[in-house]
């Protein structure tokens, strides 16, 4: 088969043109969002002080300002990206989801041990610890937690980037599809401490809206990967030896019991191939060397900068 290089490199720059496309999306979800953020707390202390020490307030604010300014407007400069319909339709039995489920909190353990080690050398590095931003999770009320971390955000977060992003990725082959969302749903996230296991959670989700076609899967792992990782470090908080003892071993047996899961998993999977000729090229290095998804990368990371010294 003889290969039309100039048919390669105008694909090429097809690819990066709508990766960046991509990128420059994200961008304006993030930015607009903390415009908003900024605008509504400058209102707030003018007009309203007393908001600012309410329980409620900070997550009100995230939800606002993303949901209804960020994500319409990410959802705006997407418009003109081709959609592509699902592969499969498949539904899943609960002896499927339940695997899938300790995986996934087998993995979000793991990488989170993995992210805590790395912060321990950054920190003695540096001299100065990052700031988590799961750590208000202790002091909030527990309703207001399960609302905005239970319910709300995985719907949301998996209709952008596992719905939107794989409908216009997909075609291009599902090992850069699972890669390029989990990726990118780790940058989202703006800082050190979730930023790993977002990215392995991520690429689980993907595969699971691949596999069955639709978003509604990877929203309930993620809805009981969020009430599980809230909800088990608030009953360790609570002192009671034996609910502590408890929940180590859960955490435990999940870690375990996730990997064994996942290698065993793992021989059984295979990947589509992209329905669109790639043409050898390193698709994962076109997503990131484009203009959009480095202003992207670099907005995320210098975020993640600021976390660390909040």
């Amino acid at each position: 088969m003889i290969i039309d290089m100039n048919q390669v490199r105008l694909q090429q720059k097809t690819l990066r043109k709508n990766f960046s496309r991509i990128g420059l999306a994200l961008c304006t979800m993030v930015l607009s969002t903390y415009a908003v953020q900024i605008l509504i707390l400058l209102l707030v202390r003018a007009f309203a002080p007393g908001l600012l020490g309410a329980d409620w307030f900070s997550y009100l604010l995230s939800a606002v300002s993303q949901y209804l300014v960020g994500i319409p407007l990410f959802l705006l400069v997407m418009r003109k990206l081709p959609d592509f319909e699902p592969a499969y339709r498949k539904k899943l039995r609960l002896g499927e989801f339940v695997p899938l489920l300790i995986i996934s909190m087998s993995m979000m353990y793991l990488s989170n041990y993995i992210t805590l080690f790395l912060s321990g050398l950054i920190s003695n590095a540096v001299g100065h610890e990052p700031t988590n931003p799961l750590d208000s999770l202790q002091n909030s009320n527990v309703l207001i937690i399960f609302l905005f971390a239970v319910v709300i955000a995985p719907i949301l977060e998996e209709f952008v980037f596992r719905g939107v992003l794989i409908r216009k990725l997909r075609p291009y082959g599902e090992k850069f599809c699972i890669f390029a969302s989990g990726f990118i749903f780790g940058l989202f996230h703006g800082n050190l401490s979730q930023m790993l296991y977002a990215f392995v959670l991520g690429m689980i989700f993907a595969f699971v809206t691949l596999r069955t076609g639709t978003i509604l899967y990877a929203i309930l792992l993620h809805m009981s990967v969020n009430l599980l990782g809230s909800g088990l470090p608030l009953l360790a908080g609570l002192a009671i030896p034996p609910v502590t003892l408890l929940v180590s071993v859960l955490v435990l047996g999940a870690l375990i019991a996730g990997i064994v899961l996942a290698v065993s998993a793992r021989k059984r999977i295979h990947f589509r191939e992209p329905e669109i000729p790639t043409y050898g090229a390193d698709m994962s290095a076109l997503l990131i060397a484009n203009p959009g998804m480095l202003i992207f990368i670099g907005l995320c990371l210098v975020n993640a900068i600021l976390w660390w010294f909040v």
